[in-house]
């Protein structure tokens, strides 16, 4: 049975959430799980649906382990694929193909730790390119190091209006 709080649960609510969020702005879009993108606009935008629950950072060092009690939002970018090896199905990531998704804007959402109160991130398909295969943003909004350069993920905090004009 498929499990909100597993990560393709929580994939499909993410999307679910989207599509909500489209048709409150008039946009009206379908899921479209077999293709290289989660939705297809009826402006002919296609969406990429990312989902995280707040984590928290975890550090080793000399043999023991930190824990910050900073919460981050963390997205990965990647395709997988699939091989049989001796009947037993095993994932590989594909880091390659990871950044030629067939998109034009990703959404990421960013619930908290009941699932609830998603903050919607609509961020055009370059950018998210430039930044990476994994996006950490730490939900309070300080950026601290190398992480500063996540900062432009803000500059589209609720930008439904990029997907309209599409």
């Amino acid at each position: 049975m498929l499990s909100i709080k597993d990560c393709s649960g929580r994939g499909f609510l993410a999307t679910v959430y989207v599509m909500l969020e489209l048709a409150k702005r008039r946009i009206i879009s379908i899921h479209t799980p077999s293709f290289a993108f989660d939705l297809l606009c009826d402006n002919g935008v296609r969406l990429e649906v990312k989902s995280a629950t707040p984590k928290s950072s975890q550090k080793k060092y000399k043999d023991k382990i930190y824990v910050s009690s900073r919460k981050n939002w963390q997205w990965q970018n990647r395709k997988h694929t699939y091989e049989w090896i001796s009947g037993v199905e095993r994932r590989k990531v594909n880091l390659v193909e990871a950044a030629k998704r067939s998109c034009d804007f990703y959404v990421l959402v960013g619930f908290d730790e009941n699932l609830e109160n998603p903050n919607y991130f609509v961020i055009p398909k370059e950018v998210c390119e430039e930044l990476g295969s994994f996006l950490c943003l730490p939900i309070d909004g300080k950026l601290y190091g190398r992480k500063s350069r996540m900062k432009k993920l803000w500059e589209y905090k609720d930008r439904w209006d990029l997907i309209k004009g599409g």
